[in-house]
């Protein structure tokens, strides 16, 4: 057998080296394709009802790809707020300009500042974060709001924290 050093040799299986490489090629063209085909969605513009359902099925059929092709990969925040929230989204304000790059990168500050708060590794010190966060939670609910205000006297009041206080 004439074999040039010019020719790609097929691997041990059979399989021509360069024709796989031009084959991962074209899939990979076709994955960019398919996210680009979203991407148009995300201008600052309002979706017509079609253009909408039409992103729908372009996100679906994304989405059907990743899980099919890239099973063993997790999606980050990014794909989720765009894949779980951006129809949802879309359908009630009629466009997706929140979910574009620069508006989910934005939350990445607010997404660290919470982290804090249930990334914590000391089991007391989270139990002791619940138990502050519990408290101000019910502090606030007991605050008087500005309708509430002119029924009663002060905070000292009893009648404000118990509603049969009055009737003594």
């Amino acid at each position: 057998m004439d074999s040039s050093p010019n020719q790609p040799q097929p691997s041990s299986s059979g399989r021509n080296p360069e024709k796989a490489r031009h084959v991962q090629a074209g899939k990979r063209e076709k994955d960019q394709q398919r996210l680009a085909n979203t991407a148009a969605a995300r201008q600052s513009k309002f979706l017509s009802p079609e253009e909408i359902q039409e992103l729908g099925s372009r996100m679906d059929n994304l989405l059907a790809h990743m899980r099919t092709n890239m099973p063993m990969e997790n999606v980050k925040q990014k794909g989720h707020m765009f894949f779980r929230h951006g129809l949802e989204f879309t359908r009630e304000w009629g466009n997706l300009t929140w979910f574009t790059e620069q508006a989910i990168e934005s939350t990445h500050a607010a997404y660290a500042r919470q982290a804090r708060r249930y990334k914590m590794v000391d089991d007391r010190r989270q139990i002791f974060m619940l138990k502050y966060w519990f408290s101000q939670c019910l502090l606030e609910a007991s605050r008087p709001r500005p309708d509430d205000a002119e029924e009663y006297e002060s905070w000292d009041d009893p009648a404000f924290f118990y509603d049969d206080a009055t009737d003594e």
